[in-house]
């Protein structure tokens, strides 16, 4: 239920002159119509009350130089229809938009930063909801940082040009992405790491400077129905003791690896495409492990799975064809299990192995 409406304006048309002022002077459950103009504040949301711009997007800014544009510090609020700017000295290390409690629901905001993430999400308690926003040109650091055991829902943003990671999920943060586009970050589209859970789904991940997603420590996301394509590097990363599950997904036309485990990375994947990638489809090394299953394997530049530097991957009821070299390739002391697997129209041939390598091979078909 909304108390009372509060307009907000630069002119003479509205009840204040700054956010700040109405809302020390709001009701719990007031909604306050920001109008357009530039406001350069720095603003604690300590009340549940609706901010909502009242104007075009780009029109409505709230611009901070001294402190975070917004910080959640009540049980819940709704942030609607504005921009959030942080232009402040990077060695204060703020962000945009910081959230370590409540259920904030953001919608329809356009949020960048030259300091910290432009969103920060940390501690048990925080548990909000970002929807259609668009989060970006973070200049220091990733789109959307959740951390410290953080929650939260991201639904249909999208997230770019950022410094490091669109999202960098870690410290046992449990997190949903939700139908985003996650493209032209620095670094990878969504890293997760030390512990992490959570669900990233339906999203398209593109063009980022490394991989589209990578997983190391511990981070274990559930990756379901994304199309990952056009990563510089690879475009599933698992790495020192990295997991996760990636189900259902298109991972095509990486620069490097479709996938590359290494350093006692070990997910799973299953019936996922993996085709068009500059190097292999699936590269194990240096004790990775993982397990493949139901995938599709093809038309990757050289071969289809390579495995070495004691790789030991399980390879199961997999099509392994058309790749640019050896279909399964093994060497410098690699090993590894493939079974139930298609390998077809491979130029160099269904299998490589050197001497020193162990490939349990069993009930495949080669033509």
């Amino acid at each position: 239920m909304v108390n009372r409406v509060i307009i907000v304006s630069k002119q003479s048309v509205g009840d204040c002159y700054t956010i700040g002022e109405a809302l020390a002077d709001a009701e719990p459950g007031s909604r306050i119509m920001i109008k357009p103009g530039v406001y350069q504040e720095s603003i604690v949301l300590d009340r549940p009350v609706e901010l909502l711009g009242d104007g075009p997007v780009d029109e409505v800014i709230i611009q901070s130089s001294e402190g975070n544009c917004i910080r959640m510090e009540a049980g819940n609020a709704v942030l609607r229809g504005m921009t959030l700017l942080l232009e402040t000295d990077p060695s204060l290390e703020y962000f945009a938009l910081d959230i370590p409690q409540g259920e904030l629901v953001v919608e329809d905001c356009d949020i960048s930063s030259n300091s910290l993430a432009c969103v920060g999400i940390y501690g048990k308690a925080s548990n909000p909801v970002l929807r259609r926003c668009r989060v970006h040109h973070s200049k220091q650091d990733s789109g959307i940082m959740v951390y410290e055991e953080g929650g939260g829902t991201i639904v249909e943003c999208e997230i770019f040009e950022n410094n490091l990671h669109g999202i960098e999920i870690s410290e046992g943060a449990t997190t949903i992405v939700r139908c985003c586009k996650i493209h032209s970050n620095g670094q990878s589209g969504v890293d997760g790491y030390d512990n992490t859970q959570g669900l990233v789904e339906d999203c398209e991940i593109y063009g980022n400077g490394f991989h589209g997603i990578s997983t190391n420590a511990g981070g274990n996301p559930v990756i379901k129905s994304c199309r990952i394509h056009d990563n510089s590097q690879n475009g599933f990363f698992s790495y020192q003791e990295g997991k996760g599950i990636v189900e259902v997904c298109d991972i095509i036309d990486n620069g490097y690896q479709g996938v590359e485990i290494r350093e006692e990375g070990d997910p799973v994947i299953r019936h996922t495409r993996i085709r068009a990638s500059g190097q292999s489809g699936i590269h194990v090394w240096q004790d990775g492990k993982g397990t493949i299953e139901n995938c599709d394997i093809i038309e990757n530049g050289e071969y289809g799975v390579a495995i070495r530097f004691k790789g030991n991957p399980v390879i199961r009821k997999c099509r392994i064809s058309r790749n640019g070299n050896v279909g399964v390739y093994v060497w410098d002391g690699g090993r590894g299990t493939v079974e139930e697997c298609v390998l077809t129209d491979n130029t160099g041939g269904s299998w490589f192995l050197e001497p020193d390598c162990l490939l349990k091979r069993h009930k495949n078909t080669e033509t």
